[in-house]
């Protein structure tokens, strides 16, 4: 059974209508970002892991294409609030969003929203049944996500097509093939036709 992870939303919900945006995952925690310095080909220690990532997220933000037209918000872990992320993505236009994570059952999902005050994103894996929370997204103060759930980004794009109403929340999907040695145009190139991808799927 999937966590649903819950994030306070904002504007990404005031409309059901399809959204051509998307939500970058950005919130990696000492638990999960010497991995993703490894698929980056970055060296990295226990000492300088956490500004590493943060050089790494630094410059996915500066590619052409991250900008609000693509990109809605980005989750960020505490680390990067406290490194200055809010700043350089506020002067893009893009919403911070800090992550709330509450592990809940199913049969209990529907009781939890109907207590739960104010808005929020419900986040979930590309279920195997097309539509699976479509009930969801009519809700006035939620909106469904789908994380890439590991998978490539041309197969969590794929997965999420299928689905009415629903945008992204993607990390992996959105880094995939993203390398340290890269050069800029290198690494811009990769990552603006990641989001091209992600943002045509979205909605």
């Amino acid at each position: 059974m999937n966590d649903l992870k819950f994030t306070s939303a904002g504007d990404f919900l005031k409309s059901q209508e399809p959204v051509k945006q998307f939500i970058a995952a950005m919130d990696n925690s000492g638990g999960s970002a010497g991995g993703v310095l490894d698929l980056y080909d970055r060296e990295w220690d226990e000492k300088n892991k956490m500004e590493r990532i943060h050089e790494f997220r630094l410059r996915m933000m500066s590619a052409p294409e991250f900008t609000s037209d693509n990109i809605f918000g980005a989750i960020l872990y505490k680390d990067s609030v406290e490194r200055g992320a809010v700043d350089v993505l506020d002067k893009k236009c893009i919403r911070s969003i800090i992550k709330i994570d509450e592990n809940l059952l199913s049969a209990y999902l529907e009781t939890k929203l109907n207590k739960f005050q104010g808005q929020y994103i419900l986040k979930v894996t590309p279920p195997e049944k097309p539509n699976l929370y479509e009930y969801f997204t009519f809700l006035k103060n939620a909106k469904v996500v789908f994380l890439s759930g590991g998978y490539s980004t041309k197969e969590a794009c794929k997965r999420m097509s299928r689905n009415r109403g629903v945008s992204a929340s993607f990390s992996r999907a959105l880094s995939e093939g993203l390398k340290y040695p890269q050069s800029d145009k290198e690494f811009n190139d990769v990552i603006d036709s990641n989001i091209r991808k992600i943002v045509l799927a979205s909605g």
